[in-house]
């Protein structure tokens, strides 16, 4: 290899050559931007909204959620910090992460609960595919008694209710369904 004296590029080139490496990594970022991670609900944020409306659908016909959307999720039972199991499940519309998932099982683990929360399948998804599951334009989650499972956004509702009130309300469906309050 033989050495030769290094030359300084013309200002003019030097430029082109700035252009072309900022167009590349402009495009680059565009197309490989980072999908948004489901939110990470905090129990210090649960009462914190005065007056909180959750809309919601409960659905008592049997039905399940679609296996394609399950098959297409990522997750599965994670163990709570006191050793508790939950099944959670979030859409492939965001990125494999299980930290996010752990965050949602160690979340209903610190809600008020029994045996029952071993029993409760958790599907996280985008506002819109979780009205979709739901079947209503107007839900910010829902709750299927057959199967046991509820949908909650993993982005805020336009409307504003708290991810963590949706989510705890949901689950308050799934309490009442196993538990006996008679007198």
């Amino acid at each position: 290899m033989e050495n030769r004296p290094f030359r300084r590029a013309s200002p003019a080139a030097a430029l082109g050559i700035a252009g072309a490496v900022v167009t590349l990594a402009v495009g680059a970022a565009s197309a490989g931007a980072p999908r948004p991670t489901a939110t990470i609900p905090r129990l210090g944020n649960l009462g914190l909204a005065p007056f909180v409306r959750v809309r919601d659908r409960v659905i008592r016909e049997e039905r399940a959620l679609a296996a394609a959307q399950l098959a297409a999720s990522h997750g599965g039972t994670y163990t709570t910090a006191t050793g508790e199991q939950v099944k959670v499940f979030v859409s492939d519309a965001y990125p494999v992460d299980d930290t996010v998932n752990q965050h949602w099982a160690d979340f209903l683990g610190a809600l008020v609960h029994g045996s029952e929360l071993a029993k409760i399948t958790v599907y996280v998804a985008p506002f819109a595919e979780m009205q979709s599951a739901c079947q209503s334009t107007e839900a910010d989650g829902c709750y299927i008694f057959s199967n046991e499972e509820m949908v909650v956004p993993g982005d805020p509702p336009a409307d504003g209710a708290p991810i963590e009130e949706i989510v705890a309300h949901e689950y308050g469906h799934h309490i009442a369904l196993n538990r006996s309050n008679w007198p």
